[in-house]
């Protein structure tokens, strides 16, 4: 059985950072007979990399988060600083071994960000706090049809529902268009 790695990514700081963590599980980096996976493959020689990209874009040198054993089911790959916009992104991470010939094994995922349109969700969400339940039961019901979208798209993603999660992203980024609230604060 060829080495399988695998990871989970999540963001912070208003999808300025995104923070990785290997989840492959034990392995060896060093010597012949590396487990990596229990397959004797990659030979787990000490010059292997580990990179990954967002998107497509520039790989980002990893290897310096990856021990040379590894014992646990999961370890940091650390925070990196990104630039993400609300909705899906491919993150792939690649683990490519020096010393027997260069292979490289791969996992791709997908996350779905939301910082800005939550963001704006909240801010009108806040605003429901000075409205008068009788005089702005319109006003009312249009920040909850907001987030009903809201909660909708955040199911919807993680339903594993790409398309039903875009759609509902683009609605709302119509209904609550970051320039109304001025951005909310969030980049």
């Amino acid at each position: 059985m060829a080495f399988e790695p695998k990871i989970k990514a999540c963001v912070s700081e208003k999808c300025t950072k995104l923070i990785l963590a290997d989840v492959t599980g034990a392995h060896s980096l060093t010597g012949d007979n590396s487990d990596w996976g229990g397959a004797g493959s990659p030979d787990g020689s000490s010059d292997s990399t580990a990179t990954f990209t967002v998107d497509g874009g520039t790989a980002t040198n990893i290897t310096s988060y990856v021990p040379a054993t590894v014992a646990a089911n999961e370890f940091s790959l650390g925070e990196h600083a990104v630039t993400l916009a609300d909705g899906w992104h491919t993150i792939v991470y690649t683990v490519t071994e020096s010393g027997g010939g260069g292979a490289s094994y791969t996992d791709t995922i997908k996350i779905f960000t939301y910082c800005n349109i939550k963001c704006c969700v909240f801010s009108k969400m806040l605003e429901m706090k000075t409205l008068d339940l009788c005089k702005d039961v319109e006003k009312v019901a249009s920040y909850m049809h907001l987030w009903t979208l809201y909660k909708s798209m955040i199911y919807a993603a993680n339903g594993c529902d790409a398309d039903q999660a875009t759609d509902i992203l683009d609605r709302l980024n119509k209904l609550c268009p970051a320039a109304t609230t001025g951005g909310c604060g969030c980049s």
